[in-house]
């Protein structure tokens, strides 16, 4: 009898820790679950909306880098993407005889490349007052990053900071223009920590074979490529706005604009 009342007390208490440790687990397991879930959730828009910049940026490239333009709204779909596209034309610059577009552009930092092909990257404030000149010799990068209050490039000879510059009270706008006078192959990074506008003007001499990337880690960018380094502004046709728009089940993940500078 002893025994027996000895076993059941065991097994009773052996039921409740079962059920308390059940308890304990779901306690543990429900927000774990809907941490997963979340995380899950989040991984996925993630690799979407990474997805959708690819795919944005390289329409964008591509009519950057065609031969003509067509000016209109176009559609496409890929990997279940949704493309829509806008030309527009946003300028005529054939009016102009006597000063070049690049002569019009107004700027904050001007950041001369390859100059002589001297392998030299120099950085001017507004004044043409020189703040940085460094020697490149291998793989290098420029890194502009936009604030409130100044805008911060630094030059890399390969992955080493050779320089940083500062330019603080720069006004309303961070407006770069990157002279490309020489061979030198470059890559350029921004980022914008701003509402403001990011503007940047790729600008190439006549002879210079310069091939350059250009890599937006964030923020808010205006691109202008391709702009002659001339004073014969009859080169110029007009000036395009693209805007590239990416959608997935309707809702838009991505949305850039950029400029292309159409030669006669």
């Amino acid at each position: 009898m002893w025994l027996k009342n000895r076993i059941n007390k065991e097994a009773g208490l052996t039921l409740i820790e079962v059920l308390i440790t059940i308890a304990i687990l779901g306690i543990i397991i429900v927000p774990l679950s809907s941490f997963f879930i979340t995380s899950a959730k989040i991984n996925n828009e993630s690799r979407d909306k990474f997805k959708a910049t690819l795919i944005a940026q390289e329409f964008l490239e591509d009519i950057k880098l065609s031969d003509s333009i067509i000016e209109g709204e176009f559609q496409y779909n890929v990997e279940n993407y949704d493309v829509i596209v806008n030309v527009t034309s946003v300028s005529d610059l054939s009016g102009y005889e006597n000063s070049s577009f690049y002569n019009t552009i107004d700027y904050d930092i001007k950041i001369q490349i390859d100059k002589n092909d001297e392998n030299y990257i120099s950085i001017y404030d507004r004044k043409d007052n020189l703040l940085a000149n460094d020697y490149i010799a291998a793989k290098p990068k420029i890194y502009v990053e936009m604030l409130e209050s100044s805008i911060i490039i630094k030059i890399f000879d390969a992955d080493k900071v050779v320089s940083t510059t500062e330019l603080k009270n720069y006004g309303n706008k961070g407006s770069l223009i990157l002279d490309i006078l020489g061979d030198m192959d470059f890559t350029v990074k921004s980022r914008n920590h701003t509402e403001k506008d990011m503007i940047l003007y790729f600008c190439k001499s006549d002879n210079s074979n310069s091939k350059y990337s250009f890599h937006n880690l964030g923020g808010k960018v205006t691109r202008y490529e391709k702009i002659l380094i001339s004073n014969n502004n009859s080169d110029f046709k007009g000036l395009y706005q693209i805007n590239v728009e990416v959608k997935k089940e309707g809702h838009t993940l991505e949305k850039i604009t950029g400029y292309r500078l159409l030669s006669n």
